[in-house]
């Protein structure tokens, strides 16, 4: 049995490379940050999600669920994770499973090893 040392997750990775090679600002790409989530609900109640106040979220979802507030700091912390380890794999072009080609090979170790990371942090959570 195979033991695997669990690593931190790496930094999200810039896309720009991707949107410069496809020329996607010519065809009208533009990405637009917007601020805090918002869902209006017909009672008049709505809830907020901030991405740079923690406190104001969890006050926005208390209003809703007291055990969906206490938690959504380690919800965001998991989905961070997730998306640091699925984020690099975006501009790459996916292993040829079943290829016994040395590069290949290396591609799928790669892979591999990241899916691997992604284990541990889904364990650590």
């Amino acid at each position: 049995m195979a033991v695997l040392a669990c690593r931190e997750p790496r930094p999200t990775h810039d896309h720009q490379p991707i949107i410069n090679d496809l020329s996607l600002k010519q065809f009208g790409y533009n990405i637009v940050s917007f601020g805090p989530y918002f869902q209006a609900y017909p009672d008049g109640r709505a809830v907020q999600v901030f991405a740079d106040n923690a406190q104001k979220s969890h006050e926005s979802i208390l209003q809703f669920s007291k055990k969906d507030a206490d938690v959504m700091g380690e919800w965001e912390s998991w989905l961070a994770g997730v998306a640091n380890i699925l984020g690099p794999l975006l501009p790459k072009v996916p292993p040829r499973v079943g290829s016994t080609g040395p590069g290949d090979l290396l591609q799928m170790a790669e892979a591999a090893m990241r899916f691997a990371s992604w284990a541990c942090a889904v364990r650590q959570a």
